[in-house]
């Protein structure tokens, strides 16, 4: 969360102009989605029976493919999925999803990622993902300046673990 709160001491300084590039990519960058209540999903209720048959909600894990057309991954502790969304114009974009595969708030959650160019002269890069001010997604605001090609390895810290988890993204 300090992350978050850095980026938003820099939007407070009018004359870096920095606040107005980071609000727009935003706009032209946004998912639209739509958060299940993660109290009523939370990792705590999603083995009961009774939550599924009280809510009507089938078997968890049918659906296992992207849903906005990044990189998808069943998460280690087996109760959520991502989805990792690379684009040169929106930077790094990650989902969380339940069980079901429906969109819960990232805020809980941590994430950093690093681009790593083939060309082993130049410098890594590495971006912290902060949270949306909505809680959708995490995401890295801004352009990467790295020429040619390069692979993207994204950290996922989830709150039951100590240790981020690694996850390669296509792009």
């Amino acid at each position: 969360m300090k992350y978050y709160l850095s980026a938003l001491i820099l939007c407070l300084a009018p004359s870096l102009g920095y606040c107005s590039e980071i609000l727009a990519q935003n706009n032209a960058c946004d998912l639209k989605i739509k958060l299940v209540d993660n109290e009523l999903h939370s990792n705590n209720n999603v083995g009961k029976g009774e939550h599924m048959m009280h809510h009507g909600m089938g078997n968890k894990h049918q659906v296992h493919k992207p849903q906005f057309g990044g990189s998808f991954f069943m998460a280690p502790n087996q109760a959520n999925h991502i989805e990792g969304i690379y684009t040169r114009k929106c930077g790094m974009r990650l989902v969380i999803f339940d069980a079901w595969t429906r969109p819960i708030d990232a805020r809980d959650f941590g994430a950093f990622v690093k681009y790593i160019p083939d060309n082993e002269d130049l410098l890594e890069t590495v971006r912290i993902l902060m949270p949306s001010e909505n809680g959708t997604i995490l995401h890295s605001p801004g352009k990467i300046d790295i020429e040619g090609e390069f692979a993207i390895v994204l950290y996922v810290k989830f709150p039951e673990s100590d240790e981020p988890v690694m996850f390669n993204i296509k792009h």
